[in-house]
């Protein structure tokens, strides 16, 4: 039985590390998870900074995306009271006397459930959810890079 003043040579006692170890051992699965996250939220925060005030608290005059959804929610294609007037008639289309938005549809795909809890395209934060979209951006790109550098050092390896 070892006693606290001898030094024990057994295989468990030498691997023994902190808790926390796991989150931050080079490589690991964790440690990349924990980095996605930190630059995620870094991104996050640094563009809600930069995009005032007004972008976080109310709609945007371009919402687009937003009315493309509320027109789905209603079972329609088109704006079906033409576009708001607050819009500025900018970027929509007009065919037959029925008002389109012009833009591929995938982001108001993503807004679709948000717009219905909101209620209207007027009420949600259209800025603010491209905001948090947004930081998933500089994430992706850090991921790829790793990823391609871990599949080029198993290349080295094999």
């Amino acid at each position: 039985m070892a006693t606290p003043d001898s030094t024990s040579t057994s295989p468990r006692s030498a691997t023994r590390t902190s808790p926390g170890a796991g989150w931050i051992r080079p490589g690991s699965r964790r440690r990349r998870l924990l980095l996605a996250a930190f630059v995620y939220i870094a991104a996050s925060a640094l563009y809600a900074a930069f995009a005032g005030k007004d972008r976080l608290s109310e709609h945007t005059p371009y919402n687009h995306y937003a009315l493309l959804a509320d027109a789905w929610l209603h079972g329609r294609q088109d704006l079906a009271h033409g576009p708001p007037a607050y819009a500025m008639n900018n970027d929509f289309a007009e065919f037959n006397g029925k008002t389109y938005i012009s833009f591929p549809p995938f982001p108001a795909v993503l807004m679709l459930p948000l717009v219905k809890l909101a209620g209207t395209p007027e009420n949600f934060r259209d800025g603010q959810f491209i905001i948090w979209l947004a930081g998933i951006a500089p994430e992706c790109a850090i991921a790829a890079i790793v990823t391609a550098k871990i599949r080029q050092g198993k290349k080295h390896l094999s």
